[in-house]
C-alpha cells in the first residue's frame, strides 16, 4: 500500500476484504452466458458460487494452513479456473504466456538469467549448447501456470565463449545464442 509517495506493510483483514471484494466482482464479470442467466434467476445460487470460487481457489501453503481457515491466500486465477463449473466448462481462461519464446538472457558477476515464455504449463527442457555444437548442459523443469518464467545458471560452470540456449517442448523449440565471459 502506498502513502505519501511511500510504500508500507499491511496485513490483516483492513488489506485482505478490498482484496477479495474486488476479485469476487470480477468473478461477477466472468464472460460466460450460463453464469450470466443465474444471476438473472438466482442471484444467491450466483453469489454462492462465486464465493465457493473465491475458497476453492485458495493458493495453500503450509505456514498459513494453521492461521487461517481455508489454509492459504487469495489466487484471483485459481478462483477464475473454479468458475468453470458455473460456466459448464466452457470459460476460455487466457494464460500467462504466449508462444514459445526465450525472451532475454542477462548475465551478471556469477549468474546467467533466462527468461522464457511458454504457450501453456508443462514440462519443457532448457539445452545448453557451446559454439561447436557440443551439448554442454540439459535441464528438464516444469512450467506452472502462473510464476516466475526465469532460469538461473551459475556462470562460472562455463567458460567465456558463444553458447546457445534452447528451450524445447514436446512440439516446438527456440533458441537464443548468448556470449559468456
Amino acid at each position: 500500500m502506498r502513502t505519501d509517495a511511500k510504500y508500507y506493510k499491511t496485513s490483516g483483514t483492513s488489506a485482505s476484504s478490498p482484496l477479495a471484494a474486488g476479485v469476487a466482482a470480477l468473478l461477477f464479470s466472468t464472460p460466460c452466458p450460463s453464469f450470466a442467466a443465474l444471476i438473472k434467476s438466482d442471484r444467491i445460487a450466483a453469489a454462492r458460487a462465486v464465493r465457493d470460487a473465491l475458497f476453492n481457489g485458495v493458493q495453500k501453503t503450509n505456514n498459513l494452513k494453521t492461521y487461517v481457515k481455508y489454509g492459504g491466500y487469495l489466487d484471483a486465477y485459481g478462483a477464475l479456473v473454479n468458475m468453470q463449473g458455473v460456466c459448464g466448462g466452457q470459460l476460455d481462461i487466457p494464460t500467462q504466456t504466449g508462444s514459445l519464446a526465450i525472451e532475454k538472457i542477462t548475465l551478471s558477476p556469477g549468474n546467467i538469467e533466462v527468461k522464457y515464455i511458454t504457450p501453456k504449463p508443462g514440462s519443457y527442457t532448457m539445452a545448453i549448447y557451446d559454439a561447436s555444437g557440443k551439448l554442454v548442459r540439459s535441464d528438464k523443469f516444469e512450467v506452472a501456470e502462473f510464476g516466475n518464467n526465469t532460469l538461473n545458471y551459475a556462470n562460472d560452470n562455463f567458460v567465456q565463449g558463444v553458447y546457445y540456449f534452447n528451450l524445447i517442448s514436446d512440439t516446438a523449440n527456440a533458441a537464443k545464442a548468448s556470449f559468456i565471459w
